[in-house]
């Protein structure tokens, strides 16, 4: 899984990857869905909000604020919901909730979306250990491609703040993808050719922003 080389023979390192590609879905404009989504969000947020207000929280009312604060823009808000939310969980020893991906899901798409990679990549983590979240391929292949298209696996690339803290043993570059991929294939993950198109192309555009 080395990219020493991808800068230089992308036909080589593309074959060493050892990913089949092809055609993958397009992604589509989301600003003219954000009124729909909002008015979407609304009500159950709400809803839940009231519900947390009287009586305690439950994972599906704190993954519909989730969602709302998310669809706002607010991951930072969103994330601190949920970490509040967790830490609640932990001090009660008689509580079942378990948090689910489709709750921290939100909060990673939109780190990923706006850039933050040092906040998606410990949202990633925190999803990692979290017993109730069983991470998809697709996750992995978010978190690489995000890391891959703003720059952080070329050798020559600035370390990602908090990554050591968090648990990694590399910051950036090609080590960090193998880190990465590594992990995702320990788990016995296997990606679609779309999105091995997808991480593909992700690569191509880290490596030609220099």
């Amino acid at each position: 899984l080395g990219l020493n080389r991808f800068g230089s023979n992308r036909g080589s390192t593309h074959k060493s990857l050892l990913f089949s590609s092809s055609t993958g879905g397009s992604r589509g404009g989301i600003n003219e869905e954000d009124e729909s989504l909002n008015n979407a969000f609304r009500i159950p947020e709400e809803v839940s909000t009231y519900h947390d207000l009287l009586s305690r929280p439950t994972e599906s009312s704190v993954s519909l604020r989730v969602k709302a604060l998310t669809s706002k823009g607010d991951a930072k808000g969103a994330e601190e919901l949920l970490e509040n939310f967790k830490e609640s969980i932990l001090s009660d020893p008689d509580s079942k909730e378990l948090i689910r991906l489709r709750t921290y899901l939100p909060i990673f798409k939109l780190y990923c979306e706006s850039k933050n990679v040092s906040a998606a990549l410990s949202v990633f983590r925190q999803m990692q250990s979290t017993p109730g979240v069983i991470l998809d391929p697709e996750n992995y292949v978010l978190l690489l491609a995000t890391i891959a298209e703003n720059g952080f696996l070329r050798n020559d690339s600035p370390p990602i703040e908090g990554a050591i803290d968090i648990g990694y043993k590399h910051s950036c570059g090609p080590e960090l993808f193998d880190e990465i991929a590594t992990e995702m294939s320990n788990e016995a993950l296997e990606i679609t050719s779309a999105s091995a198109r997808r991480l593909y192309n992700s690569l191509a555009i880290g490596f030609e922003n220099k």
